[in-house]
């Protein structure tokens, strides 16, 4: 059997993407084999049109679920996630079979970490045994370890530096989800029963809610579902935390408000997050996301399927795992949108591809002929000009002054000294241009 078991308890519609017709696509997409229980078949989320599973069928499915799994307890996780449950007998029979789960998924565990403990004093005496031997080889290592950093002078700077990674680390690891629910074994609830204040659940699923909502690891209501399990209404964030603080208190781990509006900012969602940290202090986080003026059913079924993903899958810090499933679900939605916004849109699609347009032809352009014409005139020229300059003006004077200058000293030299020595006192002068303040004597 595999050792991920994923229950997924939440409607199917015939029409949309809600409950376990968006759950089941996210989950396999992302590698997940979900086993999957439908509490409605509807036509669509908006049209109740028809079957519901009764609660014998439930029951039946689930305490069948739970006999096949509570063998293999100890090496298989166990993961539900539940969403819209439309009457309180269904509810109730969903809560109390997750429960029940958990107990024994919770005597395994005890019994496992008590066989552990006799086991562990068994080895003890191996313990102590290689205790002593490895004690001289660390002793040994540990003195020259010592030495060497009384010897060097980077020690201070190394031992703050090392403080400091260890603060922010600390800061990390408080919000780990490893450390907040048991990741082995939980319990994601979703409690679908209303949305824009409407109710679309019986009266007496709200009492339920209220009574379990405890036993829950995470759970994640909207705005209208905070305040029906809460008894309060949200007009400010102080109302918020205060839900939060409620939840948190009655047993539940951790607290994710995925959408609270506020009066005073139409344009911006809030989601919350509140929990109990490694240091047992409630902590709170929100987000601000921007608003679209649209209605999209079905997006908090996206977020709990996601997010039950990524806990499983990544772990980790959960602002970071949160942050990841807003950024997917973050984006434009195709369609449904106002004639208004369909030609602003379309405005500045315009806009923006005529001037893209008029950047890359000029700037282009520009390039082509000023830059590529300067680089072959004004460069050419000069290496033309200016180099051939040197070339001709310099070299030619070198030639003309220093090379014939040695021909007219020293040749003339041997020939005035030379040839007048071996003509025995004959005097041969041999006329050679002169500067013209000066005349060429005759022989």
């Amino acid at each position: 059997m595999s050792k991920e078991n994923i229950v997924s308890i939440q409607s199917q519609v015939f029409d949309g993407f809600c409950g376990n017709n968006i759950a089941s696509f996210v989950l396999r997409r992302r590698g997940h084999i979900p086993k999957i229980l439908n509490t409605v078949h509807y036509y669509s989320k908006y049209k109740h049109i028809g079957d519901e599973t009764k609660h014998e069928e439930l029951s039946k499915i689930l305490s069948e679920f739970i006999k096949d799994n509570v063998s293999s307890l100890d090496c298989n996780n166990i993961y539900f996630l539940t969403g819209y449950i439309n009457t309180k007998e269904c509810v109730e029979v969903v809560v109390k079979n997750i429960i029940a789960l958990k107990k024994e998924k919770e005597k395994k565990y005890i019994n496992l970490n008590s066989a552990g403990v006799t086991g562990a004093s068994t080895a003890e005496t191996v313990a102590k045994m290689t205790a002593k031997m490895t004690a001289k080889m660390t002793a040994k290592m540990a003195a020259k370890m010592t030495a060497k950093m009384a010897a060097t002078t980077t020690a201070a700077t190394t031992a703050a530096t090392k403080e400091k990674d260890e603060k922010c680390q600390t800061k990390e690891d408080d919000y780990l989800i490893e450390d907040l629910i048991e990741v082995n074994c939980f319990w994601l609830c979703d409690p679908v029963m209303a949305d824009y204040g409407k109710l679309y659940v019986h009266k007496d699923v709200v009492d339920v809610y209220k009574k379990y909502a405890s036993f829950a690891d995470i759970i994640t209501p909207n705005q209208n579902e905070l305040e029906l399990l809460c008894d309060t209404k949200i007009n400010n964030e102080n109302d918020t935390i205060k839900g939060l603080t409620l939840l948190l208190n009655s047993g539940v781990k951790l607290v994710i408000v995925t959408s609270v509006q506020y009066n005073f900012d139409m344009d911006h969602l809030y989601l919350y997050v509140g929990f109990l940290s490694k240091k047992k202090e409630l902590t709170y986080f929100k987000y601000k996301i921007y608003r679209y003026d649209y209605c999209v059913s079905g997006s908090g079924d996206l977020f709990s399927s996601l997010l039950l993903s990524f806990i499983i899958r990544g772990g980790g810090n959960i602002l970071h795992i949160i942050s990841k499933v807003l950024n997917i679900l973050h984006v434009r939605k195709k369609g449904d949108m106002s004639i208004y916004t369909c030609i602003h849109a379309y405005i500045l699609t315009c806009i923006h591809a005529y001037i893209l347009t008029c950047i890359h032809a000029y700037i282009l352009t520009f390039i082509h002929a000023y830059i590529l014409t300067f680089i072959h005139s004004y460069i050419l020229t000069f290496l033309h000009s200016y180099i051939l300059t040197f070339i001709h003006s310099y070299i030619h004077t070198f030639l003309h002054s220093y090379i014939l200058t040695f021909i007219h000293s020293y040749i003339h030299t041997f020939l005035h000294s030379y040839i007048h020595t071996y003509n025995g006192g004959i005097s041969i002068r041999i006329c050679v241009p002169v500067h013209l303040s000066n005349r060429c004597p005759p022989f």
